[in-house]
């Protein structure tokens, strides 16, 4: 069960309210190598890896003017990412679902778009 500091939000949040926000830092904790893997990274993110995350200050440095979209491959990492900075005094909230979940919406809305436009032609 979620504490009261723990800050989750959806994929469809993420892409709504977050994307393109200037008010929001995307932070992806996945390994460096996995940044070219089955699922690549999302625009203007900020890669540190989980396991270097003590160095948050050194990407963010004013924890008060950002809120911190935390991803990963799946969800897990991330949320162990926004507990560690929530003690720290971030506005962290862990993105349900991860990349994962984010590229199989995306590929949804354009696999629709696509069947829109043949629906549209024919």
């Amino acid at each position: 069960m979620a504490t009261k500091q723990e800050q989750h939000i959806t994929i469809e949040e993420f892409i709504q309210n977050v994307l393109g926000n200037p008010e929001w830092e995307i932070l992806d904790v996945r390994k460096k190598e996995e940044m070219y893997g089955e699922h690549y990274t999302i625009e203007n993110s900020i890669n540190l890896p989980l396991e270097e995350i003590e160095e948050i200050n050194s990407v963010i440095s004013d924890k008060k003017k950002s809120k911190i979209a935390i991803i990963c491959r799946s969800g897990r990492r991330s949320a162990e990412a926004m507990i560690y900075l929530i003690s720290q005094g971030y506005d962290a909230h862990n993105v349900l679902g991860g990349l994962i979940e984010y590229y199989e919406i995306k590929n949804r809305r354009v696999n629709a778009t696509v069947q829109n436009k043949k629906k549209k032609a024919s």
